[in-house]
């Protein structure tokens, strides 16, 4: 398990590198993704007003992987600009994997996506790669469809979106198994 995810700093596939993020990194993710109301609205975490927000972002993050290493969030990079986010958790077989790239990288999440996917699915240890997106995100639904993602069903109150309701809402799952890519 911890060799997949150790695995996964310094991936690169076509003009995307993957790499742990950095306090120095905070200024690009608040510009780009954290303080972007169209990015963020379906993500646990509320808009961020200030860049401190994005630093304190990666600094819990880093805790969080001090106290449990079976997950990451990393940023995608496309010529050394960060264009977005991947998270990644590994549980058993089953690695979730969740993104979200900057709006002037639309297209991006979609050709991340698929060799890195391949990518994960090539370990031995892996053998399902799963996501899901809020009920009424239809752009992110779209996404993982074109990315040939199986739908699996509707997990009810499953995640809170703090930009749209305090309380928890349906999400769609998606997976990819051994085989699907």
């Amino acid at each position: 398990m911890d060799a997949v995810l150790s695995e996964l700093v310094g991936y690169t596939a076509d003009a995307y590198t993957v790499r742990p993020l950095g306090v120095g990194d905070a200024p690009e993710l608040f510009e780009r993704i954290t303080s972007d109301p169209v990015v963020t609205r379906f993500l646990p975490y509320r808009t961020h007003t200030e860049v401190a927000q994005a630093v304190d972002m990666i600094l819990a993050y880093r805790e969080l992987l001090q106290q449990q290493p079976a997950g990451y969030m990393l940023g995608v990079f496309d010529s050394g600009s960060l264009i977005g986010v991947v998270g990644l958790s590994m549980v058993g077989h089953s690695v979730a994997i969740s993104h979200k790239f900057a709006r002037m990288a639309r297209g991006s999440g979609r050709r991340f996506t698929r060799p890195f996917g391949q990518w994960i699915m090539a370990h031995d240890a892996v053998w399902r790669m799963w996501a899901h997106c809020d009920a009424e995100n239809i752009a992110g639904r779209r996404a993982l469809e074109r990315t040939g993602a199986t739908f699996e069903g509707v997990a009810r109150k499953y995640a809170i979106a703090p930009n749209i309701s305090p309380w928890p809402r349906d999400c769609l799952i998606f997976s990819y198994c051994k085989g699907d890519f």
